[in-house]
């Protein structure tokens, strides 16, 4: 009687609680005991099925942050590559078709860089929304185990979204929702009081025309975006076999670029300017140029937006005002008289570095008078600029430095622009040289252009002259400073010397008492 006792109060229950403890320890988190003891029994089953419960959503917790974004919440690239593979096998198993969208912000580094990483985050978590919104169906935010019947949108890691269709009938479908999402981001975002304004591109492929696994499918996503961005930003691209092929060379391109950064490739060359006033060199503008091993000298337009793009373009900016002041000065030491250096600088520059600070740095280094430095900025650039990038060029003009406006006339073209910018020079794009030997208008425009910035005590410079008619006809409409292939190509440091030296024979040559003789 007593042994009977013990087995059902005691041993019984302990049999239980041992067999419990062995389904948990198998994983079998949600193992509850039901029994009836003595107080001590009953309040150890009771503590147990307390420490399964508390397991259990312990488990449910980590299960979820190992599936989703801690930012947005969203599934993170664990989740994403799980039910991408799931999304795939089901559209293979009823011979559907899915679509994958990889979506990046345009410009995000630069809005992060300039407002801090806390806004960015918040910047970061509005758009999962807004991606969120534009979905078809109900966003996807289970667990690896539900079931693969929906969209889903997930956040790769910085920037990087992406978005699984995984019922399509047919591409254009996609092109929707890929719209959708582009209008979602139109309107402003608000964070801090501070209004913003963002975009997205996006790269579309689809299964199974354009990869037979994940990690094809993703890739040919990723080309697709990067075709989005190089056309512009702001759009959605499908995925073809060509931007393959297009993309790797760029993938080439980028590569050897950064390359040739490293090894001391990228050097300078420099095309003199000439006063049309004095007949003297006013000064030289340093030109940048890539020595690749196989194919020669790569001109600027080749490679620039490329360097702007990935952010190389510091790199290389800093290089051409160090360089180009160092040289300055060397030649100053050697006795030429005082030449003034222009040097050009990106939009990028300004967003992401303190160029005044640099240009301080780079003239106490090296000696340099801040009157003999201008730093060159296009007219787009300037006019898509931000507060805080025309207070960065007020304070240059306050250490003295003059601040060139390139390109004029490829832009807005409007000199009422220029009273409320710290400008100095404007520089007629050679485009509108080159048009006014067979266009009227052009000169007249030219012409007024002229006597406009002039009155705004600006000074003019005409690129692109090429032909004794181009330099008779800026002569006679009194441009100040002339630069072209007229008088000299771009040249290496040692040779400008030595045209310097050489151009009062040179200009006895080029200018008589009568510049228009020379056209008769």
């Amino acid at each position: 009687m007593i042994m009977f006792f013990l087995r059902r109060v005691i041993v019984t229950p302990l049999d239980k609680l041992t067999l419990a403890s062995q389904k948990i320890g198998e994983g079998k988190l949600d193992t509850h005991i039901n029994i009836k003891g003595s107080d001590e029994i009953q309040a150890l089953a009771n503590s147990f099925n307390r420490m399964s419960s508390h397991l259990e959503e312990s488990n449910e917790k980590i299960r979820y942050l190992a599936y989703h974004d801690s930012l947005t919440k969203l599934p993170n690239r664990r989740m994403f590559q799980y039910y991408l593979h799931n999304a795939m096998a089901t559209a293979s198993r009823t011979q559907n078709q899915l679509a994958l969208f990889f979506l990046d912000i345009d410009n995000f580094k630069t809005i992060n860089d300039s407002l801090g990483h806390d806004m960015g985050d918040e910047l970061l978590k509005l758009v999962a929304s807004r991606i969120n919104q534009a979905l078809r169906d109900e966003d996807f935010l289970g667990e690896p185990d539900a079931p693969s019947n929906g969209d889903l949108v997930a956040r790769l890691g910085g920037d990087e979204f992406t978005v699984i269709l995984p019922h399509i009938n047919e591409p254009i479908s996609t092109s929707i929702v890929a719209q959708r999402i582009l209008d979602n981001m139109s309107e402003s975002f608000i964070i801090q009081d501070q209004l913003f304004h963002i975009s997205l591109s996006i790269g579309i492929t689809i299964y199974p025309d354009d990869g037979s696994n994940t990690d094809e499918l993703l890739k040919c996503a990723d080309i697709a975006m990067y075709h989005a961005k190089s056309e512009g930003k702001n759009n959605y691209q499908f995925y073809t076999s060509d931007l393959n092929a297009e993309i790797t060379h760029r993938i080439e391109r980028e590569n050897e670029l950064r390359e040739a950064i490293k090894n001391g490739h990228i050097f300078l060359h420099y095309q003199p300017q000439i006063d049309l006033q004095t007949h003297e060199i006013y000064g030289v503008e340093a030109l940048v140029r890539w020595k690749h091993p196989k194919k020669g000298i790569i001109p600027p337009c080749e490679f620039i937006a490329l360097a702007e793009e990935t952010g190389m373009i510091l790199d290389i900016g800093n290089f051409v005002l160090n360089q180009s002041c160092r040289q300055a000065m060397e030649w100053r030491n050697q006795g030429l008289a005082d030449l003034n250096i222009s040097v050009n600088f990106s939009s990028v520059q300004f967003s992401r570095q303190n160029v005044e600070q640099l240009i301080a740095d780079v003239l106490e280094t090296t000696g340099l008078p801040a009157r003999l430095l201008t730093a060159e900025l296009t007219e787009t650039s300037l006019m898509r600029a931000n507060q805080e990038t025309l207070e960065a060029l007020e304070k240059i003009r306050q250490l003295g430095v003059t601040i060139a406006l390139d390109d004029f006339g490829t832009g807005y073209s409007s000199l009422s622009y220029l009273r409320s910018f710290p400008v100095d020079t404007l520089k007629i794009d050679r485009s509108f040289i080159v048009e006014a030997e067979h266009n009227q208008d052009v000169k007249e425009i030219i012409k007024a252009i002229i006597q406009m910035a002039q009155a705004m005590q600006l000074k003019v410079v005409a690129e692109g002259v090429e032909e004794i008619e181009q330099l008779s006809f800026l002569h006679s409409i009194e441009c100040d400073i002339i630069q072209g292939y007229f008088f000299s190509e771009p040249l290496p440091a040692d040779e400008l010397k030595r045209f310097v030296l050489d151009w009062p024979n040179t200009a006895a040559k080029i200018f008589p008492k009568n510049v228009e003789s020379l056209t008769s």
